[in-house]
């Protein structure tokens, strides 16, 4: 595996490597020095007689400097060889061997083999000698580096056990730690729940100032206490250390893809380097990230942008779709200001239908590239409906039509500038009464707003009034926090009026429907105060509230069932709320039956409970075989090792998922060529609404506040759907069996023959 994707090398100022770990009085001068290793070379020959003759292992290890300070991998590999050649007992030319590994399971035999080189070149002697202070002489480190590189290796491999003796042993080595052993060794502490010992090594430790510190004895804290009032002031200290922790944590920041090389108390980089070792920590701590994100109130981050697939791929899959008679109408424009700053909501409508096809708000103006991307994912996975062209695009923007119209061109489809939108200026100005709502979202209270009294104001009798409560169908961002507010609308559907709207994030009380029917009568947003002849609601019990108090205006409170207008109304509010964006709904899924997904859910719970990534290597892979299905083999990859993500993924193309599990994969080659079904887990609002309603409705299983499913079918070119009913099988078989598998291989290498799928499954070679 190579080096960046290889978990010992996660920590790159505190591990084997020997970088430098910048403090933040150092110079930016350091950000040039040479690799540590090399430096020792200069501490050799300023306490060595040059007049000495080398022994084999001293030109062995002059040879490992040289192999430092080479920038070419092969070359490297090259002198480390001929290292082992002058002396088997070079400890540092395996170490060298194992960082260059292309595989786990080669890496740990490297570092295995340097542990014993080191031991031997010490002997007996020097462990009593140097014990207690082993890094203060130089002969003991390519010992010390090779033993860290096995536990760290160790670890990777799941077997955390013996990375912790091994981490353990190195302490007692040497206790000042000039390696920083000590963060390594909390992680595997934490992962092995080995609290007593954990609370000593912090004690052992206490004044270490570093975030690992600060933020572990917050989660340690968690752990035994809960959300107590101590591991709260615990956490909120850790946040004065290094306010940008809880950003990568969460996930609200993206964790880089190359990790710092120095690191910095308080910095961006230490936050990084933290979540990058203690990360699978707060994953495997049930409630840690949702209560860290709720005691610092932690923003959500925008999603991370996928890579667009290229222009020549695309216009061939466009150009195969149907074409009908449809013009669409797409504007990009600002709604106005927040609290943060000013929104951009890009939108899609037809013209011919009256449909809108996108609504996208942004808090920042997209670029011309992006809002390009937006219209051609329309094309080809419109929210609804089918994938297809319109006949012509409509636009107010020259530069648009300028930019567009060449490649519209090419795809059969008319570019025009227009002075004027209809349809999309009636969403914006929805959209931007939406917005005000949005700003002024508040707890309901209790007392009821003092109306005049309404027997004495005029009636239409023509007017049929709908009004109802719901619960937003979309989390939206509250205050920094996901929410899942309810409003209530109350429309005169005769003229397409909304009269009243309104939120809360409490469970509102069983009068709030009247409270805004009164607000419609007595203060509507268009008109002046008056009674409808008709009020319909969805339910007898919303009846019977109503009539309660209308009773003796005339006004009429009927059931209609279906409030297929106010349903209208709402779905355009809540799209400009919480936008159109978001994981596809399961329940939408083809095919797909409750009971499929009740099965689902359980199986995704219990998969979750056993953390099979705890005891597998991040780059084993399993091809799954079975005979059911046309397609296969497909090959599984278990996530969470690193705990970026947790889950497990199916891929199609072998060739591709070893290109990047070792990094060798572009991003292009990665958007061009995958075909993957994928499962990870996350918090509640990481899951579609409707998925979450199901889940409360039926009871299915969820394992814990950060274990919600989500799947999703990735298509190449990076298109995105919900999974079939035959794939979301596949996927339930693969979660019940694999877990087992990695216990006894034999005994699971085929499921029962009572299931819908017979499923087999085996390790793939890294070779």
């Amino acid at each position: 595996m190579s080096k960046k994707n290889r978990r010992s090398k996660s920590r790159k100022g505190r591990t084997t490597s020997g970088k430098n770990q910048r403090s933040s009085n150092t110079p930016d001068l350091l950000n040039a020095l040479p690799d540590r290793r090399t430096m020792e070379a200069m501490m050799r020959q300023m306490f060595t007689d040059g007049d000495v003759v080398e022994d084999a292992l001293e030109a062995a290890q002059q040879i490992m400097y040289d192999a430092f300070e080479a920038e070419s991998p092969g070359r490297q590999v090259q002198l480390a060889k001929q290292a082992l050649e002058r002396s088997p007992d070079c400890a540092d030319a395996y170490v060298l061997l194992a960082e260059h590994a292309s595989s786990l399971d080669e890496a740990l035999h490297f570092y295995e083999q340097g542990v014993a080189a080191g031991a031997r070149a010490l002997g007996d002697d020097g462990f009593q000698e140097y014990k207690g202070h082993f890094w203060g002489f130089l002969p003991t480190r390519p010992y010390m580096r090779a033993r860290a590189g096995l536990a760290d290796a160790l670890c990777a491999s799941g077997r955390h056990e013996d990375a912790v003796e091994n981490y353990q042993a190195l302490l007692r080595l040497n206790p000042n730690d000039n390696q920083g052993i000590r963060y390594r060794l909390a992680s595997a502490l934490l992962d092995l729940q080995r609290h007593d010992e954990l609370f000593k090594l912090l004690e052992q430790y206490k004044e270490d100032g570093m975030a690992d510190w600060s933020y572990t004895r917050a989660l340690l804290a968690f752990r035994q206490e809960g959300e107590s009032e101590s591991a709260c002031r615990l956490l909120r200290e850790a946040y004065k250390s290094n306010s940008h922790v809880p950003d990568y944590l969460t996930g609200a920041k993206q964790m880089p893809q190359e990790l710092p090389e120095y690191i910095s108390p308080g910095r961006e980089e230490e936050a990084i380097g933290y979540a990058a070792q203690y990360l699978p920590a707060w994953k495997n701590s049930p409630g840690a990230i949702t209560w860290l994100r709720k005691t610092l109130h932690v923003k959500l981050g925008e999603p991370p942008r996928r890579a667009a697939p290229s222009w020549s791929r695309v216009k061939q899959v466009l150009r195969d779709l149907p074409q009908n008679d449809d013009v669409w109408e797409v504007e990009l424009a600002s709604l106005g200001d927040s609290q943060d700053g000013k929104l951009w909501m890009m939108a899609v409508a037809s013209a011919t239908s009256g449909e809108v096809l996108l609504l996208e708000m942004m808090d920042r103006r997209p670029e011309d590239a992006e809002v390009w991307q937006q219209l051609l994912q329309v094309m080809r996975q419109p929210e609804t409906g089918e994938p297809s062209r319109p006949a012509q695009v409509q636009v107010t923007r020259k530069t648009f039509c300028r930019l567009w119209q060449p490649k519209l061109a090419r795809l059969n489809i008319d570019c025009v500038v227009v002075d004027a939108l209809p349809r999309v200026d009636s969403v914006m100005a929805l959209a931007g009464s939406s917005t005000d709502m949005l700003e002024r979202i508040r707890i309901t209270s209790d007392s009821a707003e003092d109306y005049p009294d309404i027997s004495s104001l005029p009636q239409n009798i023509g007017e049929v009034w709908q009004a109802d409560v719901r619960r937003l169908g979309s989390w939206i961002e509250v205050d920094g926090q996901p929410q899942r507010p309810w409003i209530i609308l109350v429309a005169n559907t005769t003229d397409g009026l909304i009269y009243t709207t309104d939120l809360t994030q409490s469970t509102p009380q069983p009068d709030w429907l009247w409270r805004g029917v009164q607000k419609a009568i007595c203060q509507p947003a268009l008109g002046s105060p008056h009674l409808p002849g008709v009020i319909e609601v969805s339910s007898d019990e919303n009846r019977r509230l109503l009539a309660t108090y209308l009773q003796e205006s005339g006004v009429k409170c009927v059931v209609a069932g279906q409030l297929e207008q106010l349903d209208e109304m709402l779905a355009g509010l809540i799209d400009c709320l919480a936008g159109s964006s978001g994981p596809k709904p399961l329940v939408d899924s083809p095919g797909v039956t409750e009971e499929t997904l009740g099965k689902f859910f359980r199986a995704a719970a219990d998969f979750y409970r056993q953390t099979p990534w705890r005891s597998i290597a991040g780059d084993t892979i399993i091809q799954v075989e079975c005979d059911a299905l046309t397609s296969g083999p497909w090959f599984a990859v278990v996530m969470g090792q690193s705990g970026m993500t947790l889950g497990l993924a199916l891929y199609e193309d072998l060739d591709l998922l070893r290109r990047l599990i070792t990094g060798d994969a572009s991003d292009e080659e990665n958007a061009r060529r995958t075909s993957a079904l994928s499962l990870t887990y996350g918090e509640a609002f990481e899951l579609a609404a409707r998925d979450t309603d199901a889940v409360e409705k039926h009871g299915w299983p969820i394992a814990g506040p950060e274990a919600y499913p989500t799947v999703l079918r990735v298509n190449p070119g990076l298109a995105i759907r919900v999974p079939l009913k035959w794939e979301l099988e596949l996927l339930n078989g693969c979660l019940e069996y694999i877990p087992k598998f990695l216990k006894d291989e034999q005994a699971y290498a085929r499921s029962s023959a009572n299931r819908p799928l017979n499923l087999k499954l085996s390790v793939v070679s890294q070779a």
